[in-house]
């Protein structure tokens, strides 16, 4: 019975996550720039996406981004174009009731990742370590 008890406590923990994150569907331009993030549901327990600028019409990649459930945790996971050989780096989620909090203390720039949802159509982003921070706001595209 303990058994089945924390089986579904932890579906029910992914679940909760996963809706957490549904808000980050769709297209969205960063407050004054032509830079954008894009982010697709994948399934019930993974989101991929991209951030990219508009460059004389173009698309240009800036970066590739998943989400995904590991081990009853949620994981973000970055790969910068043309830094650390390609290689993914990844944050974990930490604990928070108003906004999806993730963090990799051993990376220098940015140790935390935070997105708060402000209503359906805006998004607040803090990207910080211990000394630096960068605040914008992400509105929806439509």
């Amino acid at each position: 019975m303990k058994i089945i008890c924390s089986i579904l406590l932890a579906l029910i923990s992914l679940k909760a996550h996963a809706q957490s994150s549904v808000f980050l569907e769709g297209t969205w331009r960063i407050e004054n720039s032509n830079n954008y993030e894009h982010w697709d549901k994948l399934n019930d327990k993974s989101f991929q996406g991209f951030s990219y600028s508009l460059e004389g019409g173009k698309m240009v990649v800036a970066e590739y981004l998943n989400l995904e459930h590991q081990a009853n945790k949620m994981i973000y996971q970055a790969t910068v174009v043309n830094q650390n050989d390609g290689k993914k780096i990844s944050f974990e989620q930490i604990a928070s009731d108003d906004a999806l909090i993730f963090e990799n203390k051993q990376h220098d720039f940015p140790t935390s990742i935070r997105y708060k949802k402000v209503n359906d159509d805006l998004i607040d982003v803090l990207i910080s370590n211990d000394v630096n921070q960068i605040a914008y706001q992400l509105i929806r595209q439509k």
